[in-house]
Order: C-alpha cells, then sequence, then structure tokens
C-alpha cells in the first residue's frame, strides 16, 4: 500500500509509485492551522486511488497533530465536501468562508476515524 510522506523540508506531502513522486500536497504552517495550497500530478505516475489516498494521509496527519485545516487546494476542498467526516478539521469560523456546513454533525453520523502515522 503506498505510504504518505510528509516532506518537511518542501513543505509538502508527497506519495510515490515505482520510487517516484506520483502527487505532492503543498501546504503552508501557520501556528496550529495548515494551508493546503495545491496538489501537484504527475500525470504519468497518478491514479485517482493514490490521490485520495494522498489526501486522506495529509488530513488524517492534520487530525492526529490536532491541527486546524484551510483548504485553499481545490483538491483538497473537494474531497472535504465529498467525505464530511473531515469537515470538523476546518475551522467553525472558517467554514463558511470555504463553502461547508457550519452546525454540528447530526448525532449518529460516524465520527473521523484516524491511524496514527508510523
Amino acid at each position: 500500500m503506498p505510504r504518505v510522506h510528509n516532506n518537511f523540508a518542501a513543505s509538502r506531502f508527497d506519495i510515490y509509485s515505482a520510487g517516484n513522486v506520483a502527487a505532492s500536497a503543498h501546504y503552508r504552517m501557520n501556528g496550529a492551522e495548515i494551508s493546503f495550497i495545491y496538489t501537484e500530478v504527475n500525470r504519468i505516475l497518478q491514479t485517482p486511488p493514490l490521490v485520495q489516498t494522498l489526501i486522506r494521509g495529509c488530513l488524517n496527519y492534520a487530525h492526529y497533530r490536532r491541527l486546524a485545516v484551510l483548504p485553499f487546494c481545490p483538491t483538497m476542498w473537494e474531497y472535504i465536501r465529498h467525505n464530511s467526516q473531515y469537515t470538523a478539521l476546518v475551522p467553525l469560523t472558517q467554514r463558511k468562508r470555504f463553502l461547508l456546513p457550519t452546525t454540528p454533525r447530526p448525532t449518529g453520523q460516524t465520527r473521523l476515524t484516524v491511524v496514527p502515522p508510523q
């Protein structure tokens, strides 16, 4: 299974295929906030599951580290919009800005389950 690697020096998360970077999610840190700026995809190596694994890995990392997520990247934003369990990572005060629901989830919906990075 492909692993997501946080490349701290380049401020990006990478996922590899055949030993090469297949996709990267670039970010900026500001205290306890992580702003995802854009996702870069190697069109030769990427597959939709790899990009989804990359995005999920980024969001799980943010959850594990208790970071607030600002999804400026359209790919990241779209993933959060379609996977409501990650909406909680976006601060309530910022959700309107990103056109995300501002009301709490109804009781009974699944909660975010995160596997810690190894």
